[in-house]
């Protein structure tokens, strides 16, 4: 069985929270958690829920929505010059219009989670977390 786990971020501390219950109203969905101090807080106001994908990276970090990977890739494009190997960061995020994880809005989680795996022609290894878009949003920007 799968685990199914939550985060938050803490709009007013400014940190991740790991989630032990949430709680739910009727048609509305989640709107409350609590963490593991037993600090309540309102998900619409307070704080930004974020799932566990169910997935790891190299280290055996578990991947979550929000989290930034680092993906080694080489690009390599025969018949030109272009022969190289660079760190692509890609976020985490829910799509709504596939119903999975994806990063750079239409590559599923997964298909970089395989070592080797060629995607449009390139060569990439197994990816890690290596921060999130609440404390990291930098390491987007530079990409």
């Amino acid at each position: 069985m799968r685990k199914i786990k939550f985060r938050a971020w803490d709009k007013a501390s400014e940190e991740l929270v790991e989630i032990k219950t949430l709680n739910f109203e009727y048609q509305k969905g989640a709107v409350c958690a609590v963490d593991y101090s037993d600090i309540n807080g309102d998900l619409e106001d307070e704080w930004k829920l974020e799932q566990y994908t169910g997935l790891k990276d190299k280290n055996g970090t578990e991947i979550f929505e929000g989290d930034i990977i680092k993906i080694p890739t080489h690009y390599i494009i025969y018949g030109t010059d272009i022969d190289s190997w660079e760190d692509d960061y890609a976020l985490v995020e829910w799509s709504e219009e596939y119903g999975g994880f994806f990063i750079y809005g239409e590559t599923s989680l997964w298909e970089v989670l395989f070592e080797g795996r060629p995607k449009n022609g390139f060569h990439h290894e197994f990816p890690e977390v290596v921060g999130n878009i609440h404390e990291n949003p930098e390491l987007l920007k530079e990409n």
